[in-house]
């Protein structure tokens, strides 16, 4: 069919065929497992992914959507919801996407909006490797590389020493 590779057909056929609901889905979840360009690549094909709810909207740091929102609908901030029936706070702290795009600002306004209505700075998920729970202060640090959220959700009582995030980053020290 011309393309260079069995990736390049699937990506291509993928860009025909998928709908824009399970496209935003599948968006949310690359972004938060760490897969941007797979995230970056749905978000080009479907540009409007960008406003297609929340959860999109906290996975791109878009503080404005986020705010208008919270301010709607305040019990939001802690709600779990959205492809990973997470809480908002993860959504914001495993995002491989929105500090990568420049919008590690934005990501730290929402992570305050959403601990000042309540959000958990200590909040885990299971894992499902070694039957591990990992905090969000992992994500912000591991996943989304954004130090600055981080320290909000430091500032906020999230504990380093949670059993993980300490141990796992002394690992990666060369």
């Amino acid at each position: 069919y011309g393309l260079d590779s069995w990736n390049a057909l699937r990506e291509r056929v993928e860009e025909l065929t998928l709908e824009f609901g399970a496209a935003t889905d599948q968006f949310i979840e690359a972004a938060t497992d760490g897969r941007a360009d797979r995230a970056e690549r749905l978000l080009a094909l479907h540009p409007t992914i960008a406003r297609a709810n929340v959860y999109a909207a906290l996975a791109l740091g878009d503080a404005e959507t986020v705010e208008r929102r919270l301010a709607e609908q305040p019990g939001l901030a802690t709600e779990r919801g959205g492809p990973r029936g997470w809480e908002p706070l993860h959504y914001v702290c495993y995002t491989s996407v929105g500090a990568r795009s420049g919008r590690e600002a934005s990501l730290v306004a929402i992570a305050r909006r959403l601990i000042d209505l309540g959000a958990d700075p200590n909040l885990r998920f299971p894992w499902r490797h070694h039957e591990v729970e990992r905090p969000v202060l992992w994500g912000a640090v591991f996943v989304g590389c954004a130090l600055l959220l981080a320290k909000v959700l430091r500032d906020a009582g999230a504990n380093p020493s949670d059993g993980v995030t300490l141990p796992l980053a002394a690992s990666a020290v060369p």
